[in-house]
């Protein structure tokens, strides 16, 4: 399947209170998942260098995508997505690797899916902490952002690995994947 994708990112400060907010106002929910995304690129960055992000991922559908830089938009992050699913992601992962995409980087995620107002929510919860993607037409994201008392002036439009770098620089670490610590208990799941 190919589409642009065009979302925005926020963090989230008040978990409890987007949640209560998303449910009195009928927000459809979809599903909810343990993600691991595989991000791959050859040792020297060529990918990332072109615009270029590929992934293998495990979730509610194991799917293999390839998301290229549109342009620049300065209101919402726009890539072509190319993506479909596949049975295994570690033998796929391991394939890729076998051509020459040898850098891999591991992301963990929690996140909730839901329909609401002609946009896709996904609340997601990493060990670097809590986002709100919104994604669909440019002018019903900002209408949803803004009704869900988000400031457009505070909306993110990089990736979590960019979100990652900032995140080393404040905290003085150097972690290459974003991970939880084997004994984590999610927050997010059974939340909605």
């Amino acid at each position: 399947m190919k589409y642009i994708e065009k979302e925005i990112k926020f963090e989230i400060k008040d978990l409890p209170k987007l949640i209560d907010c998303l449910k009195k106002n009928g927000a459809k929910f979809l599903n909810e998942s343990k993600e691991r995304t595989i991000r791959l690129d050859t040792s020297d960055g060529a990918l990332e260098k072109k615009g270029v992000f590929l992934r293998v991922r495990a979730g509610n559908k194991n799917t293999i995508t390839l998301k290229e830089k549109v342009g620049d938009d300065r209101d919402v992050r726009a890539r072509k997505e190319t993506e479909f699913e596949i049975k295994d992601v570690d033998a796929m992962a391991y394939i890729l690797e076998r051509l020459g995409f040898d850098y891999l980087r591991i992301m963990e995620k929690y996140r909730i899916n839901l329909e609401y107002k002609g946009t896709k929510l996904s609340i997601d919860e990493l060990s670097i902490g809590f986002y709100l993607e919104i994604e669909g037409p440019k002018k019903k994201i900002e209408a949803v952002a803004e009704e869900l008392g988000f400031d457009l002036k505070e909306k993110i439009l990089v990736t979590y690995w960019d979100i990652l770098e900032e995140f080393n620089k404040r905290n003085k670490t150097k972690r290459k994947d974003i991970v939880f610590p084997k004994e984590y208990q999610p927050k997010l799941l059974g939340a909605y």
